[in-house]
């Protein structure tokens, strides 16, 4: 039982770090704002995987895993997160989360290509559900806003493409963890990611960035990179370490129904019956998926 409960608690944590990063996003770019969140996440995951595991295995990793951990790392935490919190800024909390939940979508399509696994019917209705909740929640407030509409229609692209990187990036994660420990992984990618993103700001970005975090709005992004990137993924490693893949990736899918609740509460984002029935499809299509 408690595999179970650390895979609720990673996919409260990603909810919960959703809110917090949408708080941030209306002072701060997305770029900037995936550069703050990064540094306190990678600092943590190092802490904790120092006085879990030591430095031994951070020092023997072999190259072929360095390069699938950068290389999932790039897809995932470099371009998929940057379009994710560019997806909060321009649709908000609501609508974002349950698109980019799709990524085991393209995880397994993924697995099938490169690591051969095989495509089932509950992954051919499971993938079919997913896309019939990306259009109903591309139907929401048609009515109340025409043009509103049609642009959330060409914007929702950017969530499924931040989840088409997210899932491809687990192909290279999954090679990686055949033969390096999840924490020593995590951590690698986390100072891989802080590394590229703060080196970027202060060569062509925004070089001030670090000024931020004394903000209000800096305060909001690293709390949702801390719960996000450092809480939810240790969550998630320990979930897979008690109860495995098989009972953990269903729970995590839940992360659009605590997100979406969130959005209405605490942001004042509005629920309408298309979003609600696209968040439910979404569900039961990584649900049908991982099982």
């Amino acid at each position: 039982m408690i595999g179970e409960l650390f895979a609720l608690m990673a996919a409260l944590s990603w909810a919960i770090g959703a809110v917090f990063d949408r708080i941030g996003l209306t002072k701060i770019s997305p770029l900037t704002a995936n550069t703050m969140r990064s540094i306190p996440a990678a600092v943590f995951t190092l802490v904790i995987t120092v006085l879990v595991e030591g430095l031994t295995p951070l020092t023997s990793v072999a190259l072929i895993d360095v390069i699938y951990i950068i290389a999932g790392t790039t897809l995932a935490l470099i371009i998929g997160d940057y379009l994710f919190l560019l997806s909060l800024k321009k649709l908000g909390v609501s609508k974002t989360m349950p698109v980019v939940s799709i990524y085991p979508v393209f995880a397994l399509i993924g697995s099938a290509l490169i690591l051969k696994e095989n495509i089932t019917f509950f992954i051919i209705g499971g993938f079919t559900a997913t896309i019939a909740g990306i259009f109903f929640i591309s139907r929401s407030g048609a009515k109340a806003n025409q043009q509103q509409d049609s642009n959330n229609k060409f914007l929702l692209i950017i969530p499924v493409i931040a989840a088409l990187m997210w899932g491809f990036s687990q192909v290279f994660f999954g090679l990686a963890l055949l033969n390096t420990p999840p924490l020593t992984m995590t951590t690698i990618r986390l100072l891989y990611f802080s590394f590229l993103l703060v080196t970027f700001n202060l060569t062509v970005g925004d070089r001030s960035f670090y000024k931020k975090y004394n903000s209000h709005w800096g305060r909001m992004s690293t709390i949702g990179g801390f719960l996000s990137l450092a809480l939810g993924g240790l969550f998630l490693i320990l979930g897979l370490s008690y109860a495995g893949v098989a009972k953990t990736s269903p729970l995590t899918s839940v992360t659009p129904m605590f997100s979406t609740i969130l959005a209405v509460l605490f942001l004042k984002e509005k629920l309408d019956l298309n979003t609600t029935i696209g968040t439910a499809l979404i569900i039961i299509g990584i649900i049908l998926i991982v099982f």
